[in-house]
């Protein structure tokens, strides 16, 4: 058994007795006797898409320069990878132009994005989860309704 990230996760395995299981065995890719691991993350857009797993046979062998390096490649592969990726638009609950400032008249355009309920104001991020599909649900209540007062309960429905 190689040494790494998944010694552990075996160990827990066999201890709870999935031997049958860890017998198909796909084995990893990567040296048999890592000495050395650097792991970093691929993050975009708030979201974690993957992790890059470097290794080496020598003791100690990555310094900081080397995880500051994998940290700007691994950002900007994440970045093109969620560019690549088809945006996953809620095209029927677009609001534009519909929001009206008390002072000024002057509107605003919201997006949202289904999948995690993140919220665009003017193309700028504003927020996400949770807290996006309240606001998304206050915002279409307003818009459709003129609705500007909720209670707990209603916005529990989200």
């Amino acid at each position: 058994m190689r040494r790494g990230p998944w010694r552990a996760v075996r160990s827990r395995a066999e201890e709870l007795g999935l031997t049958p299981v860890l017998s198909h065995q796909i084995p990893l890719p990567g040296l048999q006797e890592p000495r050395s691991q650097l792991a970093v993350p691929l993050r975009a857009r708030g979201r974690v898409l993957g992790v890059l797993l470097v290794e080496s046979q020598h003791d100690q062998y990555f310094g900081y320069d080397d995880e500051d390096a994998l940290m700007l490649l691994c950002g900007q592969f994440a970045l093109a990878l969620t560019l690549l990726q088809p945006a996953e638009v809620d095209t029927t609950s677009t609001i534009q132009s519909a929001a009206r400032t008390a002072t000024s008249g002057a509107s605003v355009k919201l997006r949202r994005y289904a999948n995690d309920n993140s919220i665009f104001l003017d193309g700028e991020y504003l927020i996400r989860g949770v807290a996006g599909a309240i606001l998304w649900k206050l915002m279409r209540e307003y818009v459709k309704n003129g609705r500007a007062e909720f209670t707990n309960r209603e916005l529990r429905g989200s």
